[in-house]
This record gives structure tokens, sequence and C-alpha cells, in this order.
């Protein structure tokens, strides 16, 4: 409720970011909340771990806990995934074993793959940070022996499903079965959604979380919507998200969310 009130030390700190990256923007907010919530805790973020004179990768938080005597290593990621049927791109060999029988979800982009990901931040990012390893560079002077470390993944985003799809996506273990989701098209159906008459197209950084406040200015009807989807991909080949509205008492409020993709998506990417 503070925070609400007076957010200007929150937005001093995403300013300062280097990057406006997507995936930067989450790690800030998260290294915003470890900072001001977790009492007599030290706290080390975007950490670059080095062996022998190379640079092996960077560390995206580091908590050490002097209570009970342990180093947390979290590895956080934000991403946004696509439904399609494991035939429509061909599977990679590396992950062809892991994909569910029928699902396959892909990036906006199609070099991003949900299964390729989660086997990265398992396999290499969260084992990057060893026991052995921790002695030689830990960034606090710890008055003990190596603590024990404790490893742990944050891994957000929104799941698409393709609009109309009659065979429902099959779902890995390791995903949320309340995961947020919405939908996905491409702009030769937006007429499938003439039902829903009002309409704000996103900039990327509203990707992150539901929309809390919408400018009156910025809503669109169905067809405004479709002419503005027409002008961005005269000017883009990349997917955009876009959210139906719905009119409250007192304010607009987001309903759904959708991804509008070009025509020739994915293989046109």
């Amino acid at each position: 409720m503070r925070l609400d009130q007076n957010p200007s030390k929150l937005i001093d700190w995403i300013n300062t970011a280097p990057s406006p990256r997507l995936g930067l923007m989450f790690e800030r907010y998260w290294q915003y909340y470890w900072a001001n919530h977790t009492d007599n805790d030290l706290w080390a973020f975007n950490r670059q771990l080095h062996r022998n004179g190379r640079t092996l990768g960077e560390l995206d938080a580091l908590r050490w806990s002097s209570s009970i005597g342990a180093l947390d290593h979290y590895e956080l990621a934000v991403k946004f995934y696509l439904q399609l049927p494991k035939t429509a791109l061909g599977t990679p060999p590396d992950t062809a074993k892991s994909l569910p029988e029928s699902t396959q979800w892909v990036g906006p982009n199609v070099i991003d793959w949900l299964h390729k990901k989660y086997q990265q931040m398992r396999d290499q990012q969260l084992r990057s940070l060893t026991p052995d390893t921790l002695k030689d560079w830990m960034p606090w002077p710890i008055e003990q022996k190596v603590p024990r470390l404790r490893t742990h993944m944050i891994f957000k985003g929104r799941l698409f499903y393709q609009l109309d799809d009659d065979q429902p996506p099959l779902f890995e273990p390791y995903i949320n079965p309340e995961h947020d989701f919405g939908y996905w098209l491409n702009l030769k159906r937006w007429h499938c959604l003439e039902e829903r008459p009002y309409w704000l197209m996103l900039d990327k950084h509203e990707w992150l979380a539901p929309l809390q406040a919408v400018p009156p200015e910025r809503i669109l009807s169905h067809q405004q919507t479709r002419e503005a989807l027409r002008d961005y991909f005269g000017r883009h080949d990349s997917p955009i998200q876009v959210i139906s509205l719905l009119e409250g008492s007192n304010n607009w409020q987001e309903s759904e969310r959708f991804f509008v993709v070009p025509e020739q998506w994915p293989s046109a990417q």
C-alpha cells in the first residue's frame, strides 16, 4: 500500500537499469523487493562468475542468510510462449525426447523454446555455482565454513493458446496448472473477436502484468484496432500483444490478453 501511494523510489530504481530489456526490468522489480523487504539478509545481484581467468556466466541473485547459515542462488526469467502443434516447426534434436507428444511452446521470435529455456536454467544456470567453487569468490566475508548452497528458479510469464484450437495443450509437470494464459491468432482471424468491442494495444513494457490503469485516450474499437494492427504489420514483422477491455463502474478493466501475429507466422520469422 505504501508503495502504491509513493512509488518514486521504485521508479528511480527501474530507471537506473542499464537497458529497457523486458527480462532486465523483471529482475529489477525482484531486486527492489528483496532489497527492501528482507531484513538482515545480504544480497548481491548480477554477479559475474569467473574461473581461471574465464567468465562463465552471470548469477542473477545471491542471498546470504546468517540466521540459517545458507547461501541462496536465484535465477530469474520472464517469458511469453505461443502454442503450436509439435509438427509445425520441427523439433530441435536436443529437446525431442523432453517435449510433450503434441504441443510445443515457442516465443514470438520463434527462436526461443520453453523446454530449452527450462533445461538451460535447470541444468546450466543453477549449476554454475557449486559448493566447491563458493569459497573462492564469496561476495561477503563469512566467518564460518562454506555455507549450504540452495538453488531457486523463478520462471514467470504467460502461455498463449491457439485461438479455437480443438485439442487442449499438454503440459509438462513443471508448468503450473494455474499459469497465466491468453490466446493467439493472426490478423486474418480478427473477425472472430468481434463480440469484444473495446481494445488496447500494449507497449512491450506492459507485457509483464495485468494492466491496472487504462488511459481512456488509448482505447480503440474493434474496427480501429484492426486498422491499427494492419498499420503495425505494415512496418513490423513481430507479434504484438493486445487486450480486450471491460467497462467497470469506475474504470476500465483488462478482460483477456492476446498475441496477434503476422500472416505468415511462424514460418516468416
